[in-house]
């Protein structure tokens, strides 16, 4: 794993998480997806609890699904 790109990532993922927490229900399509950028390094992957595993939050499932490759 490439250490120098952690500081990134972990940008990347606290910018997601503000994104998912704000009630806003636009997704940012037009960057580079989590999953995308570090296609070639590694996973993108999250946990989730059983209303997202139930796809209740619409929200939530499509941000899953365009941001992470492993769950």
């Amino acid at each position: 794993m490439r250490y120098k790109t952690l500081p990134n990532l972990f940008a990347a993922c606290m910018g997601l998480l503000i994104i998912s927490c704000s009630g806003s229900k636009k997704l940012a399509s037009d960057s580079a997806t989590l999953k995308e950028t570090y296609k070639n390094d590694f996973l993108i992957g999250t946990a989730l609890n059983a209303g997202q595993i139930e796809e209740k939050d619409a929200t939530a499932d499509a941000l899953v699904k365009q941001q992470f490759n492993a769950i």
